[in-house]
């Protein structure tokens, strides 16, 4: 799902990290902590942050409209460079985000900006080499280690209900039941969407 608000959405929570973390933030870990944002928020509230697309990479899942726009490519057109622009700053020389000014959390929901805080406050001190680290123990990622000729495979939303093969990742771990119980409302919810909006 992509539109101007889900994409200046994403350039909003950049922001947030970036400013989170003093002010800037290096573009592989923001991408490791959006990850773990969304994939939070949708064990908690039936839906991702971004509404991101996601696939399965060397480093780790990675979202790919926000890689986009993080890294300012050809994909993304000229009104979200131009938002993008006016709240963050891309550094040319080093793969870091800059944050120019404060976050517009009116593009945010309460449950965006609690998950958000959350996995700053849980993962804000890993290094990007440690979240890389630790996205290989989650279900999602494995998928690539065990086809690693593609350079990338899709990720689907529901893989995210899964467990991660760790148990010290204590903020990823809900019972079988529970997760069952959100993934079938979750996909019951895809239904009706998919019914009415085709």
């Amino acid at each position: 799902m992509e539109s101007i608000a889900n994409n200046k959405k994403i350039v909003q929570v950049l922001n947030f990290l970036a400013i989170k973390e003093g002010g800037q933030i290096g573009k592989l870990k923001a991408m490791k902590l959006v990850w773990l944002a969304d994939r939070l928020h949708l064990r908690k509230y039936l839906r991702t942050i971004t509404h991101d697309s996601y696939f399965a990479m060397k480093n780790g899942p990675v979202p790919s409209r926000t890689k986009d726009i993080a890294e300012g490519n050809e994909f993304v057109d000229e009104q979200i460079k131009s938002y993008r622009d006016s709240y963050i700053e891309l550094d040319s020389k080093n793969p870091i985000i800059i944050s120019k000014k404060e976050v517009d959390t009116m593009k945010f929901s309460d449950s965006d900006e609690e998950i958000l805080t959350e996995i700053y406050n849980q993962f804000g001190h890993y290094s990007s080499t440690q979240l890389v680290t630790l996205s290989h123990k989650f279900p999602e990622w494995k998928k690539y280690q065990s086809n690693n000729k593609k350079s990338r495979i899709p990720i689907k939303d529901i893989e995210f209900f899964e467990n991660p093969i760790n148990n010290s990742i204590s903020i990823f771990h809900e019972s079988d039941e529970l997760l069952e119980l959100g993934k079938d409302i979750y996909l019951e919810n895809q239904a009706i969407s998919n019914a009415i909006f085709g």
